[in-house]
């Protein structure tokens, strides 16, 4: 190729970016072309417990609050949320130890409701007693690692400790009556609909308590 014809070339070139303007990438002058971040999410999320469940004969009962509930027994729960949530798990046994029974990894849910655990039970194990098992909801994924678990079970000890939440039990509180088992829920700001019990975030995150007081079998 000889020098004239290169020459040419590179001023057909010159030419045809003059006619690009101010868009060209590198000159003097460019237009970006920018878009909104998705909004954040505005007011308190929900956590819903739609069934709180007992295994019997191979069936799935919902439970009712003043039904006994026995040691031995297997339980599961529905839930829902308003947004996608990360729910966790939490157990305060009879004998003070908590900890973490749900899930492996961060499993975030949302409007569809969803068995925990999925396709198993959870076993109220003895001692016969007294003991919370926590619905834990948070906008921000908690590791599981060791760490995070002491974080979610120091927050769950505390909300127990309350004296302040509101509750929703049977005549026949957990507790309360020798050889009677029955199940409560307790929650800041907790709200009954029918059968389903909804709790709002606080600092973007809800706390269900749910009280089992389970018995050794007849």
């Amino acid at each position: 190729m000889t020098r004239g014809a290169v020459s040419l070339w590179a001023a057909g070139l010159a030419l045809a970016l003059a006619g690009c303007g101010p868009y060209l990438v590198g000159a003097s002058r460019y237009r970006m072309t920018t878009y909104p971040a998705p909004p954040a999410p505005s007011g308190p999320a929900e956590l819903g417990l739609e069934a709180f469940v007992v295994e019997r004969d191979g069936q799935a009962e919902r439970v009712s609050l003043d039904a006994p509930l026995y040691t031995g027994e297997r339980v599961s729960f529905v839930v829902s949320a308003s947004e996608c949530l990360y729910v966790y798990v939490v157990n305060l046994g009879p004998d003070g130890s908590a900890r973490v029974i749900w899930p492996e990894a961060p499993t975030c849910i949302g409007a569809t409701p969803a068995r925990i655990p999925q396709g198993s039970w959870f076993e109220l194990l003895a001692p016969a007693g007294h003991e919370v098992i926590a619905l834990v909801a948070t906008r921000d994924e908690v590791s599981l690692d060791a760490a995070g678990e002491r974080q979610l079970a120091g927050l769950v000890a505390a909300e127990t400790a309350r004296r302040d939440l509101a509750a929703v039990q049977g005549e026949r509180p957990p507790g309360f009556l020798h050889g009677h088992a029955s199940v409560g829920f307790r929650a800041e700001g907790l709200q009954l609909e029918g059968t389903k019990v909804r709790v709002p975030t606080r600092d973007d995150t809800a706390v269900l308590l749910v009280d089992v007081d389970h018995r050794p079998p007849p």
